[in-house]
């Protein structure tokens, strides 16, 4: 006897649907909302290229700058980001913040000079 097997057993269906809930919990990161992600993207990508201006500034003066330094440069931050740059003889730290960020993630750092060189470089938004 031939049975119809058109469409999906209600366990599939049920496999299926527990599947996608499972990528999306793990797509999403927990306590962040949308704002605070777009805030966290601009906190980076300005950590990034405060990374970059350093080093272009290394380049050209042969020491790292402060920010006020960079800024005279042309370097500019994101609306809402704030940033301290502690430089030395050996390299140099960046913290970037933005105190409108709700979630637990405020800060990202990069650190060049007296790290493991496997962290050299490396933004971290703890």
């Amino acid at each position: 006897m031939l049975r119809n097997h058109a469409g999906f057993a209600p366990v599939k269906l049920l496999l299926v649907v527990i599947a996608i809930g499972v990528v999306a919990a793990v797509a999403t990161p927990k306590g962040t909302s949308s704002a605070d992600t777009e805030k966290l993207h601009a906190m980076r990508s300005d950590a990034l290229k405060a990374e970059l201006a350093e080093e272009e500034y290394y380049s050209a003066h042969a020491r790292y700058a402060t920010l006020g330094q960079l800024q005279k440069s042309g370097f500019t931050l994101s609306d809402g980001t704030s940033m301290k740059i502690t430089a030395t003889a050996n390299g140099y730290t960046i913290r970037a913040t933005n105190a409108a960020v709700e979630s637990k993630l405020k800060e990202c750092v990069v650190r060049v000079g007296g790290q493991p060189i496997s962290m050299d470089g490396e933004i971290s938004c703890p």
